[in-house]
C-alpha cells in the first residue's frame, strides 16, 4: 500500500439542519396553486471554468490537455484569497498552478518564483520556455541563480525582465545591491515553501514582500513537521488559507509508485560494537549531567533527562538544543574563575564529545563501515579537547579495533539485490552524507551498475550538478546516488525505482523522496536497520503524516 502524501478535501459550507416552523395556512395555499420551476444543476466544473474565466492566462503558451479538477480549485482558491499555502503532492502538477498564476499577475508588474536550489530553479526556467511554458521572450524570462553573477549585474538583466525564476540567497543579494525592488513585483511564488522557516533566506524574500504589500503563495507537498511548525508557517507568511487537494480528485490522475519497507538485521559483531560505543556514550552524558548540576544548569539536565531515564542514544533534536542551551549560558560564565566556570567548561567539552560520538556511532549503525574509519581518521587529526576526550576512551579504542573486521554496511548487499531486479530501470540513491554518496557511487560503477553522485552546491558546482542531470536524464548512467539536493522538485521522468539507504531525519524529506518516482509501475523502498534508529525515524515519519492530514483538514475548514 503507497504511503505517499493523503491530500484533504477542499473547504466545503457546513450546514445546519433547523427544525421547521409551523406552516402559514395561506402561505401554504399560495404555494400549492403556484407554478414551481427546479433550478438547473449546477455542474462544479463548469462553474470553476466560468470562475477562472474571468482572469487573463493569455501569456501562457496554449496547452496540448485539459486542467485537472484539483488544480483548477486550488488555482481558484490561490487567485482569491491573495495570500494563501498550497499543498499539493509532488506529481500532481504545482508547476502548472503555479505557472498559471504568474500568466495572472505579469499584467501587473514582475512575477518573482523562488526555489531553494539551482537546479529546480533551472528545471523551472527550462520549462518556461518549453510547449507548457510562456509567450515571453527570452530578456522577459531570467534566471537569478549564483552562477550567472556576472549577469545580474547588467543593467539591463532586470529592467527588462517580467519573470524572475531564482534561489531566493541570489534574489536577495540583487535586492540588497538596488539591481531590482520588491515595489516591481505584483506577486511572489515560493515553491517548496516549508523553507519559509527560522533565517532562511526564504524568509527574507517574504518579510520584503510582506512590507512592500505583495501578494504570496507558497506551495509544497508537506509544508510543516509538524501543527506548531504549520501554525509558525502561516504566520510568517501571514496567510490565513490553506488549500489542500482532494486525495480522490488527485488519484483520477496521478499513480503512486507503492513505498516499501524492508528490513535489514544487522550482523552480531556490529549489533556488539554499537552496544560498547553506546555504553560509552551513556558515561559521558552522566559525566556532562554531573557537570551540569555543579555549574547550576537545569536547561541542559532537563533536556537529557529523557535521554539518561530509559536511555538512548540522543537525537539531533536534543543535540541541537543541548547546544543552544550551553551557548546562551556561555556569557554567565566567562571571565570568572570559580568551581561554577570550571564545571561549565566540562559540561561543554563533554557536550562536544557527545556531539561528536553520536555521529560516529550512527555512521556504524546506519551508513556503513568505511564512513566509522573514515570519521575515525579525522577525530585522530582534531585538536579539540572534545576529540581528545574521546581517543582517550578505551571503549573507544575497542571500537576502532573491531571495526577492522567487519564488512560493509548489510544494507548494501539488500541494495545490490534490488538493483539487479530492475537491469532495466534507472534508479536514485538517497544517502545522507557526500562521502558515502561518493563511495557507493564508485562502488556501484564497479560491478554492472553505471552510476554517478549529485552532492549539494558546498561540494558540487552547480554547472557540474546539471551536467550530472542532464546526463542522468539522457540515461547515459544508470543510478544516481544523491544527498538531499535531490529530495526536492527534480521532475526526472525515467526513474522506476527509488531507494532510501536510510530513513531521513525529516517527515518532510520522506515525503519528497517518495514523489521522485511519478511512475504507478515503480517501486520506493526504504532500508531499515533492525533495532535501529531507522525504526524510530520511519515510524515517526509515517505517525507526523497521519496527523499533519488531520491539520491539514482543520486548517481548511476555517
Amino acid at each position: 500500500m503507497s504511503d505517499d502524501p493523503v491530500f484533504m478535501p477542499m473547504v466545503r459550507e457546513k450546514r445546519k439542519w433547523k427544525k421547521s416552523k409551523t406552516p402559514n395556512p395561506n402561505q401554504l395555499t399560495l404555494d400549492l396553486f403556484s407554478e414551481k420551476k427546479p433550478g438547473p444543476e449546477v455542474n462544479p466544473t463548469l462553474e470553476l471554468d466560468t470562475k477562472l474565466g474571468t482572469y487573463d492566462f493569455t501569456l501562457l503558451k496554449p496547452r496540448q490537455y485539459g486542467h485537472r479538477t484539483y488544480q483548477k480549485k486550488a488555482l481558484l482558491f490561490a487567485l482569491e484569497n491573495k495570500n494563501a499555502i498550497i499543498q499539493l503532492g509532488t506529481g500532481t502538477g504545482k508547476t502548472e498552478v503555479e505557472f498559471r498564476l504568474a500568466a495572472e499577475a505579469l499584467k501587473r508588474g514582475k512575477v518573482m518564483l523562488v526555489a531553494d536550489t539551482h537546479l529546480l530553479c533551472k528545471q523551472h526556467y527550462d520549462t518556461a520556455f518549453g510547449s507548457e511554458g510562456f509567450n515571453l521572450t527570452e530578456k522577459e524570462i531570467v534566471l537569478a541563480v549564483g552562477d550567472n553573477r556576472t549577469k545580474r549585474m547588467d543593467p539591463s538583466f532586470y529592467a527588462n525582465a517580467r519573470f524572475v525564476i531564482g534561489t531566493s540567497e541570489a534574489i536577495m543579494q540583487d535586492i540588497i545591491h538596488d539591481r531590482v525592488s520588491m515595489w516591481e513585483f505584483s506577486l511572489v511564488v515560493l515553491d517548496e515553501v516549508h523553507h519559509a522557516l527560522g533565517a532562511d533566506d526564504y524568509m527574507h524574500v517574504v518579510h520584503l514582500a510582506i512590507a512592500h504589500n505583495v501578494p504570496r503563495v507558497g506551495f509544497s507537498a508537506s509544508p510543516a513537521e509538524n501543527k506548531q511548525k504549520l501554525i509558525e508557517l502561516m504566520d510568517n507568511m501571514q496567510a490565513q488559507h490553506l488549500f489542500s487537494g482532494d486525495q480522490k480528485e488527485v488519484e483520477k490522475y496521478v499513480g503512486y509508485a507503492p513505498h516499501i519497507k524492508m528490513w535489514v538485521p544487522l550482523e552480531a559483531k556490529r549489533v556488539e560494537t554499537l552496544k560498547i560505543y553506546s555504553d560509552m556514550i551513556r558515561d559521558l552524558v552522566r559525566r556532562m549531567l554531573l557537570q551540569a548540576k555543579d555549574a547550576e544548569l537545569q536547561g541542559l539536565i532537563d533536556n537529557y533527562a529523557d535521554v539518561i531515564g530509559e536511555f538512548h542514544i540522543p537525537k539531533m533534536k536534543e543535540l541541537n538544543r543541548g547546544m543552544q542551551i550551553i551557548n546562551q549560558a556561555k556569557k554567565n560564565y566567562d571571565n570568572r574563575y570559580d568551581e561554577y566556570s570550571e564545571a561549565y567548561y566540562a559540561a561543554l567539552s563533554l557536550h562536544a564529545a557527545i556531539f561528536k560520538a553520536c555521529y560516529h556511532y550512527m555512521t556504524l549503525e546506519r551508513i556503513g563501515t568505511e564512513e566509522f574509519k573514515e570519521f575515525a581518521a579525522k577525530l585522530e587529526k582534531d585538536s579539540t579537547n572534545a576529540a581528545k576526550m574521546l581517543r582517550g576512551e578505551p571503549r573507544y579504542q575497542l571500537c576502532l579495533t573491531r571495526a577492522k573486521d567487519l564488512d560493509d554496511h548489510p544494507k548494501v548487499t539488500y541494495l545490490l539485490n534490488l538493483l539487479s531486479k530492475h537491469l532495466d530501470d534507472q534508479a536514485i540513491i538517497f544517502v545522507e552524507t557526500k562521502s558515502h554518496a561518493l563511495r557507493l557511487a564508485a562502488r556501484l560503477s564497479k560491478t554492472a551498475f553505471s552510476a554517478k553522485a549529485i552532492l549539494g552546491k558546498s561540494e558540487m558546482s552547480e554547472k557540474k550538478q546539471l551536467l550530472v542531470r542532464k546526463e542522468f536524464e539522457e540515461g547515459k548512467f544508470q543510478v544516481l546516488v544523491a544527498t538531499s539536493v535531490a529530495n526536492e522538485g527534480l521532475h526526472m521522468p525515467a526513474i522506476k525505482l527509488g531507494i532510501n539507504y536510510s530513513a531521513p531525519y525529516s517527515h518532510i524529506a520522506m515525503q519528497q523522496r517518495i514523489g521522485r518516482v511519478r511512475d504507478a509501475q515503480g517501486r520506493i523502498y526504504t532500508l531499515i536497520g533492525q533495532d535501529t534508529s531507522d525504526v524510530i525515524l520511519y515510524r515517526t515519519s509515517q505517525a507526523r503524516k497521519k496527523s499533519l492530514n488531520k491539520v491539514y483538514a482543520e486548517w481548511a475548514e476555517h
